[in-house]
């Protein structure tokens, strides 16, 4: 994101959640990045269905003209809207792993790859006893999914330029300014309203990621329940 573009402003950041959506800008000012706009709104759930779309696109209008410059935009896609797994395949070069990573994705995942999206990470090295393995990383969103994703903006009258995995978004984020040593791990715990991302990061690699179905809303939930108030 901070290489794109000659002007002093960079594309605008959306992060789209459970049931908010935030936007952000920041701008190059004597060879520093700056914040030049931030701005947030709540937006329908995720359970919504197509009013969640209209919603979207509705504070996408409005956020909008509070002093964002230009259209473009990268977004990440939310937590519950991609479907990530962990496989282990023998080491082998590259371009045969693309395809190993595609069948072996089929298998896992029940909708069409031509229609959506599949990427995969290497997280590093598996051993069992003196096999060494590659670990992978699967994320793939379907194809419904993302043609809702895109139209929400779209309609808004703003220019997509990429779209983000969230966990991956927040480790290059965090990889900026938390400190670390070479070779140590690090966990992030990213409680959301709907559920919990944790992930782990080593050097500049993601090396895991779960995503947990518990988030502020069922603490929010228990917690009542215990008192007796709603």
């Amino acid at each position: 994101m901070f290489g794109w573009g000659q002007g002093s402003f960079l594309p605008i950041g959306v992060d789209i959640g459970t049931r908010s959506i935030k936007l952000l800008q920041l701008r190059r000012r004597r060879g520093q990045l700056v914040l030049h706009a931030a701005a947030r709104a709540e937006i329908a759930p995720i359970e919504a269905g197509a009013e969640r779309g209209d919603s979207i696109s509705a504070a996408l209008r409005k956020l909008i003209a509070g002093g964002f410059v230009g259209r473009s935009c990268v977004s990440s896609l939310p937590a519950k809207q991609f479907h990530s797994r962990s496989i282990r395949l023998p080491q082998m070069p590259e371009n045969e792993r693309t395809k190993a990573v595609m069948f072996e994705a089929k298998d896992r995942f029940t909708f069409d790859f031509d229609q959506g999206r599949l990427e995969h990470f290497l997280a590093g090295e598996a051993r069992r006893g003196t096999e060494i393995r590659d670990e992978l990383l699967l994320f793939a969103a379907a194809g419904d999914v993302l043609r809702a994703h895109v139209e929400s903006f779209t309609r808004a009258g703003l220019d997509l330029a990429a779209i983000d995995l969230q966990p991956c978004a927040m480790h290059r984020a965090l990889a900026r300014v938390l400190p670390s040593e070479p070779g140590g791990l690090q966990a992030v715990i990213d409680l959301g309203v709907g559920g919990t991302q944790l992930f782990m990061m080593q050097d500049d690699r993601l090396v895991f990621y779960k995503y947990i179905e518990i988030g502020a809303d069922t603490l929010h939930h228990a917690v009542a329940q215990k008192l007796g108030v709603d």
